[in-house]
């Protein structure tokens, strides 16, 4: 790969892991700020613009970034528009669907580098990443649809509780703060926490097998 396009990668890679960081932290911060919803609606806004530039800049088909514009376009309309729920909910699966083709082509990455380099290293810790957002909107969307399947500490979990509980439950801590009451939200806690362990396994097996592989071959040479 050229030395251009693989920088062109790297930092569009890092720009995707660092949205994601943040998203991940900032709001934590706004509970009970009078404008906490608007600014909740922001950042889904930053993170498909973001998802779909790093899915342009990896070389993804056309279609694909179509697509993805369309979801952005919808995201714009649940923002300035009070729309019926529905559009929020497929805005939502439309962000996951972008999503799900992020981790594709991290894991790509994964699967066809000959050796650990800085953007495997990214490619694998964003995709943990989006799996915990992934599940987030599934939450999110259950909860909507069937209020009162979760239960948060002060009682009816909130959009931020769901999301913290997403990444509880993928990497299966289990603090018990938030918990699933209906048997769907159950049956996807359990989806969760077994998808988060299975993505560890398989990709730290990878990833230590490339390694020694990779040492291998540099001894051999010398």
């Amino acid at each position: 790969m050229p030395w251009r396009q693989k920088k062109l990668i790297d930092q569009a890679t890092v720009l995707f892991l660092a949205t994601l960081v943040v998203l991940l932290v900032v709001p934590a911060y706004l509970k009970g700020h009078p404008q906490e919803t608007l600014v909740h609606r922001l950042l889904d806004l930053l993170m498909v613009f973001v998802t779909l530039l790093f899915l342009q800049r990896v070389g993804t088909h056309r279609w694909v970034v179509g697509a993805g514009g369309v979801v952005f376009l919808l995201h714009v309309v649940d923002l300035f528009v009070e729309g019926p729920p529905w559009l929020r909910s497929v805005s939502e699966v439309g962000m996951v669907l972008l999503f799900f083709l992020a981790i594709a082509r991290m894991f790509q990455v994964l699967v066809l580098g000959k050796k650990v380099d800085v953007e495997m290293v990214l490619s694998t810790i964003s995709g943990y990443l989006c799996l915990g957002f992934v599940f987030a909107i599934f939450f999110i969307v259950l909860d909507r649809h069937i209020p009162g399947s979760f239960r948060g500490p002060d009682g009816l979990a909130s959009r931020q509780d769901l999301f913290y509980f997403s990444f509880v439950t993928l990497s299966t801590l289990g603090y018990g703060d938030v918990v699933p009451v209906r048997p769907e939200a159950r049956s996807l806690a359990v989806l969760t926490a077994v998808i988060g362990q299975m993505y560890i396994a398989l990709v730290m097996a990878m990833v230590v097998g490339k390694f020694i592989a990779g040492y291998k071959e540099e001894d051999s040479a010398s």
